[in-house]
């Protein structure tokens, strides 16, 4: 069979002979065998199975008398149930102690081939297919007492049936070979080949007798330490001689002698480290300047820091900075930030930190309404309410009546049928100002049917029904991404030119805000905050390589991509409450600026980084 098992005796002539590099392991298998009539050799063996009526876990041999009144044949078939007790007899189920080879010290080489018959020569080959009645993943071999007797013919045909124990038995499908390592690994054993080699076969025996040639980073491979006892004097005499030598040596040299400059070098680096430790408690060295900077670097509240500061308050390690003034646009990154907080304890009827603000104060340029224009198509209708675009509103604000949810793609635009609408508050929300944003035009160019390549633009003027001043409104259109996505645009030639058709058209900025340039050579981009997570209506967030884009309205938005230098990177307009993307493409690109707009307002940002 394909299974690997040998005898001690075989195991270890392989072993001596051709496989010397193939290592071994001890198995303690069944010494009983499976009995299979006609194979033979029964007085040798013990049976665990095979046998009819055999008892749960027994096993069973042929009675010794049967041997000794020649009934037993040697070959051919013989009584097979176990319950005759004439023939058999119950005995113990032995065990033995076998071979194995290692896993990773050898290679298996196929060593078997097809049956064919009528060309003879059948002896010392093996079969891995051609019989009838092959069990799977098992090879046979001539059964050798036919080669004894003089039964196996030399040409012409013979028995083909695997199952004829008589004629067939089981044998291995492999030769195994010793499993040698690539030749670089020979010159140079921390080749990437050599140790992909000794990652997946560690019991090599070649990766073993190298192991830490090529894994020196192994903390098995570590060279004993000249300090494991650092009160050792050899261990001081050895760190003077070579402080390299082992990486307690600062610790045992300063201790001996903290005049030493290592010492005082060693403050440079960590003001807690043995080094330093045992050079400030020096008295000789205690209040200098060494041992009191380097307390402070590390933490100001240090007691030897406090001492040095209470006696040289003009040094500049013992000036308190400042506390950074926090402003309204700390709100902007992060509401829920301790530098909001501060701010809005300061400044608790600003916009940003009053939820009443809009309601007292809604003719403030920074209160945008809540409610936006109906355009019919859209879709979502119960999820936002609406100013305009309604027929007889009366100047008032309508919501979908929500009996009638769920909402048609298609709905009724008569803002008076009570049926369909209700009215609502028109509603402001103050959207803090963007001071350190600029307005910069996105390059909307004029609408031209029949050119094609209509997709990743946006248009400014030409297509029909266009609001009216559209440009002084900041109101440009580009092709519905569905559009693009279900294949319905045309790359060439003409398409729809109705901007009020919202099956093929969405609106958009003419302008949009982006962050500011810095002076190149002068100015440092300013640096990541510490997290933005929500901004208005929106919010998002970064699963592996997925950002997610969570609103609680349904109208069309931009979502943009910059770097922290202001370079737009990716813009795509969506509409729904949701929207995936694939950020694979930014992986290793550092921390990114995402950006949500609905219409002329900033509804989410955030900083996000992928890995």
């Amino acid at each position: 069979m394909n299974k690997l098992i040998y005898s001690s005796m075989a195991a270890a002539m392989l072993a001596s002979a051709a496989f010397a590099e193939i290592q071994y392991t001890t198995q303690v298998v069944d010494g009983c065998i499976r009995f299979v009539n006609g194979a033979g050799h029964y007085a040798d063996n013990c049976y665990i199975s095979g046998l009819q009526n055999m008892a749960p876990n027994t096993c069973y041999k042929v009675r010794q008398s049967r041997i000794n009144d020649g009934s037993v044949p040697q070959t051919g078939h013989m009584n097979n149930n176990a319950a005759d007790t004439w023939w058999w007899k119950t005995t113990e189920c032995t065990k033995v102690t076998i071979l194995v080879p290692v896993p990773g010290t050898y290679d298996l080489v196929p060593n078997c081939v097809e049956f064919q018959n009528g060309f003879g020569n059948f002896a010392n080959k093996c079969y891995s297919s051609g019989l009838h009645n092959m069990s799977a993943n098992t090879c046979y071999t001539v059964n050798p007492d036919r080669i004894a007797d003089g039964s196996l013919p030399q040409t012409g045909y013979m028995n083909n049936n695997a199952a004829d124990a008589w004629w067939w038995v089981e044998t291995n499908c492999n030769t195994i070979v010793p499993l040698d390592p690539p030749d670089i690994c020979n010159t140079n054993p921390s080749d990437g080949a050599c140790l992909s080699f000794c990652t997946t076969n560690p019991n090599n025996s070649f990766c073993v007798s190298n192991f830490c040639a090529m894994f020196p980073a192994d903390p098995s491979c570590a060279v004993p330490s000249v300090c494991s006892n650092p009160s050792d004097p050899a261990c001081l005499a050895a760190c003077l001689a070579d402080p390299l030598s082992d990486p307690a040596c600062e610790a045992v040299i300063c201790a001996d002698d903290p005049s030493k400059p290592m010492c005082s070098d060693a403050c440079q680096r960590d003001f807690y480290s043995a080094g330093c430790q045992a050079y400030c408690m020096d008295p000789v060295h205690a209040s200098t300047a060494t041992c009191g900077q380097s307390a402070c670097a590390a933490d100001p509240t240090d007691p030897v820091c406090v001492s040095y500061c209470a006696a040289n308050s003009s040094d500049p390690v013992c000036q308190v900075p400042p506390t950074p003034t926090a402003t309204q646009e700390d709100c902007l990154i992060d509401p829920n930030s301790t530098e909001c907080q501060a701010f809005c304890a300061a400044n608790p009827n600003d916009g940003a930190c009053d939820v009443n603000f809009c309601v007292n104060n809604p003719n403030d340029p920074n209160c945008f309404d809540k409610c936006i224009n109906f355009v019919q198509g859209k879709g979502g209708y119960g999820d936002h309410c609406y100013k305009s675009g309604l027929l007889n509103m009366d100047g008032k604000c309508y919501t979908m009546n929500p009996a009638r949810a769920p909402a048609p793609q298609n709905i009724n635009n008569n803002a008076a049928d009570g049926w369909w609408w209700v009215q609502t508050a028109c509603e402001k929300e103050y959207i803090i100002p963007r001071a350190n944003w600029t307005l910069q035009p996105k390059g909307c160019v004029p609408f031209v049917n029949g050119f094609g390549n209509f997709a990743n633009k946006c248009y400014i003027s030409g297509l029909l029904n266009m609001a009216e001043n559209n440009e002084a409104e900041n109101k440009c259109y580009e092709v519905n991404p569905d559009r693009i996505a279900d294949g319905s645009l045309p790359q060439f030639g003409y398409m729809n030119n109705n901007a009020a058709d919202a099956w093929w058209w969405v609106e958009t900025l003419c302008a949009d805000t982006v962050p500011p340039r810095p002076f190149e050579g002068k100015v440092a981009p300013k640096a990541a905050p510490k997290a933005a997570p929500v901004l208005g209506e929106s919010q998002i967030s970064v699963d592996n390589t997925t950002l997610s884009v969570t609103s609680t309205v349904a109208d069309t938005k931009m979502l943009r991509v910059f770097d922290m230098n202001g370079k737009l990177l990716h813009s795509e307009s969506f509409s729904g409450m949701a929207k995936d993307v694939d950020f694979a493409k930014f992986a290793g690109k550092g921390v990114l600026l995402v950006r949500i707009t609905s219409g002329n307002k900033l509804v989410g940002m955030k900083k996000v980084s992928i890995r």
